[in-house]
This record gives structure tokens, C-alpha cells and sequence, in this order.
């Protein structure tokens, strides 16, 4: 028994010497084949640390493992859609600041002509310059604070489902007056028993067809008639509005979706963002505009198409 158990416990120690090597240099090895394979992800983690904020350009996928190359293409997908933001916000803020300069300095001109004045009429009559310079002044700020709320999606969280037809017929009685005071036929149409439920902000969609109804009017002569038309095809919600002005050149008609432009030759001061806020409005909400004449007469037809929010009843059996 002595015996037995004397070489059962030198075999047991001999079987554990191996052990005693083998699992440091095992570890070791472990270690070292670990820290090799983590390397490209190590440097391209260190590319990115060591980058300006500025620097958006993509990063090589040729030196990167085959597993986080998904996540490379991603990356440099977020890149350049940041980099595409960052030159849209620059030749907007460029533009904005040409487009108020503009009437400041009218107003700064017109103030200076009511100082100098030497009688009571030049002086009332620059004072009413300088108030129609902060009126035009004020137009364009409130239309760039709306462009601003749609690009950045502020009315995300507050979209809702909206009664396009009551907040069409609130809109367009709040400008009433204007209409009268311009000599103009302002009138609401919609087809009979419409559901015309969609989801989006109020405060947005109310200055969407504001905008519409206020760039209809403001290139129409005096008697001419603007019509807002509600009707529904298929899913959507078609918000028309015609006009018996002198209408857009077929060619022209894109141009006029791009912010600050205005043809030329027009008679009527304008900001030039009327139309390219409505449509980003309408893109927010999923739907479209398109620029078209109307079908028997001079004039423009501003058409919004916007997706119906259907009700329970059409999705039953």
C-alpha cells in the first residue's frame, strides 16, 4: 500500500511540472494573439480619437478587419451626411445674412433721410420707408425661424393627428382681411363628407398653407380670385391652390422651390422662402408640392399632396 501510494504521488507530480510551463506561456500566447488581432481596431479607435471636429473625410476601409467594416461604411456614411449638413447650414446662414443685410440697410438709409429732413412730410414719409423696411425685415425672420423649426425636426415631438380641413378653413379666415385689403376673392373648397385627417405639428401645417395662400395673393393683381381646394386620391390628401395671377414660367417653376430665389422682373419684394418652406413642410409630413398652371386660365396651382391617416373603419373587415 506505501508502495502504491509513493508512486501515485510522484506520477501526479511529474504530470503537474508540464502544467506549471505550459499555462504561462499558454497565457501569454493568448495575450499576445489577442493584442495582434485587436490592433487595426486599436489604430482605427485612435484615428478617430485623434481627429479635429472639422475633419469629416472617410477613413480607409482597406485598413481595417473584414468584421468592422460594416461599421466603417456606416461611419463614413455619417460623415459625409454631416459634412453635406454642415455646407446646407453654411450657404444658408451665407444667405440669410445677405437676405437681411438688404433691409437693414434700407432702413438705416430711410433713418437717415427722416434725420435729415427739413419739413414734417419728408420726415413722415422716410419714417414710413424705414416701416416698411422692418415690416419686410420681420417677414424674413420669421420665414427663416420657420425653415429652421422644419429642417431641425422640432415638430417631431408634437405631431399629432391634424384636421387639415378645420385648420385649412381657420387659416385662410385669419386672412381674410388681408385679402380684403388687397381686393381679392379668397375662397375655401373641399369635396363633401372628406376625412382629411393627417399627422404633422398644427403650428407647421397652419404656416405651410399660410404660406401658400400668402404667396398666391401677393403676386396676384388686385381682383384676382384665389382658391384652396381639398380633396382626397387614394391615401392622400390633395391641397390645391390656384390662383388667377400671371403665373411661372414652366421653367422656372423649380428654381422657385430654391430658398432666396426670385425671378426676375417681379414687381413684389419678397423673401424667396414662401414655397421652399411650405414644401419642406410637406416633405416633414411625407408628402410633396409641385408647381403647375391652372387648367382653364392664366395663373399658378401650388399642389400638396400629403399622406391620410386612416381611420379604424377603413381597416376593418
Amino acid at each position: 500500500q506505501e508502495v502504491r501510494e509513493s508512486f501515485a504521488s510522484r506520477v501526479a507530480t511529474h504530470i503537474i511540472h508540464p502544467v506549471w510551463i505550459a499555462a504561462p506561456a499558454l497565457a501569454a500566447l493568448i495575450w499576445g494573439l489577442v493584442r495582434w488581432g485587436l490592433a487595426p481596431l486599436q489604430q482605427l479607435t485612435s484615428a478617430v480619437g485623434r481627429r479635429a471636429p472639422q475633419d469629416l473625410s472617410p477613413l480607409d476601409p482597406e485598413a481595417v478587419p473584414t468584421e468592422v467594416m460594416p461599421l466603417v461604411e456606416a461611419l463614413n456614411g455619417l460623415f459625409g451626411r454631416i459634412a453635406a449638413a454642415r455646407d446646407r447650414d453654411r450657404h444658408f446662414a451665407a444667405d440669410a445674412a445677405h437676405e437681411l443685410r438688404t433691409p437693414l440697410a434700407a432702413i438705416r438709409a430711410h433713418a437717415q433721410v427722416a434725420i435729415g429732413a427739413e419739413d414734417l412730410a419728408s420726415c413722415r414719409a422716410a419714417l414710413s420707408d424705414v416701416l416698411t423696411g422692418v415690416d419686410r425685415g420681420t417677414r424674413v425672420v420669421e420665414q427663416l425661424l420657420a425653415l429652421a423649426r422644419v429642417e431641425h425636426d422640432a415638430a417631431e415631438a408634437s405631431a399629432g393627428p391634424i384636421d387639415m380641413l378645420e385648420l385649412a378653413r381657420d387659416t385662410i379666415a385669419a386672412m381674410a382681411s388681408q385679402a380684403v385689403a388687397r381686393d381679392i376673392d379668397l375662397g375655401l373648397e373641399a369635396d363633401a363628407d372628406l376625412e382629411a385627417i393627417v399627422r404633422g405639428n398644427p403650428d407647421l401645417l397652419s404656416a405651410m398653407v399660410r404660406n401658400i395662400v400668402d404667396n398666391a395673393m401677393r403676386y396676384s393683381q388686385r381682383g384676382a380670385q384665389v382658391t384652396v381646394r381639398l380633396s382626397r386620391q387614394g391615401d392622400c390628401l390633395i391641397l390645391r391652390a390656384e390662383d388667377t395671377g400671371p403665373g411661372i414660367h414652366p421653367e422656372l417653376r423649380k428654381r422657385v422651390l430654391d430658398r432666396f430665389y426670385r425671378a426676375a422682373g417681379g414687381k413684389t419684394q419678397g423673401s424667396g422662402l414662401g414655397l421652399p418652406i411650405a414644401a419642406a413642410i410637406a416633405e416633414s409630413c411625407g408628402g410633396s408640392l409641385t408647381l403647375d398652371g391652372r387648367s382653364n386660365g392664366p395663373g399658378l396651382a401650388v399642389t400638396i399632396s400629403l399622406p391620410l391617416m386612416l381611420m379604424a373603419k377603413e381597416n376593418g373587415p
